[in-house]
Protein backbone atom coordinates (compact mmCIF):
# COMPACT_ATOMS: atom_id res chain seq x y z
CA UNK A 1 0.00 0.00 0.00
CA UNK A 2 1.63 3.21 -1.18
CA UNK A 3 -0.33 5.33 1.29
CA UNK A 4 0.81 3.18 4.20
CA UNK A 5 4.40 3.35 2.99
CA UNK A 6 4.27 7.14 2.85
CA UNK A 7 2.79 7.27 6.33
CA UNK A 8 5.51 4.99 7.67
CA UNK A 9 8.17 7.09 6.01
CA UNK A 10 6.68 10.24 7.51
CA UNK A 11 6.48 8.63 10.95
CA UNK A 12 10.09 7.48 10.80
CA UNK A 13 11.21 10.96 9.79
CA UNK A 14 9.35 12.46 12.73
CA UNK A 15 10.78 9.92 15.17
CA UNK A 16 14.31 10.04 13.78
CA UNK A 17 14.95 13.16 11.68
CA UNK A 18 17.81 12.66 9.25
CA UNK A 19 17.89 16.24 7.97
CA UNK A 20 16.30 19.68 8.25
CA UNK A 21 13.47 18.39 6.07
CA UNK A 22 11.91 16.71 9.09
CA UNK A 23 11.62 20.07 10.86
CA UNK A 24 9.13 21.49 8.41
CA UNK A 25 5.73 19.72 8.42
CA UNK A 26 4.98 17.67 5.33
CA UNK A 27 1.64 17.54 3.58
CA UNK A 28 -0.46 14.73 5.02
Amino acid sequence: NDLTQKHMDWTLKMLKPTSGDAVRPKKL
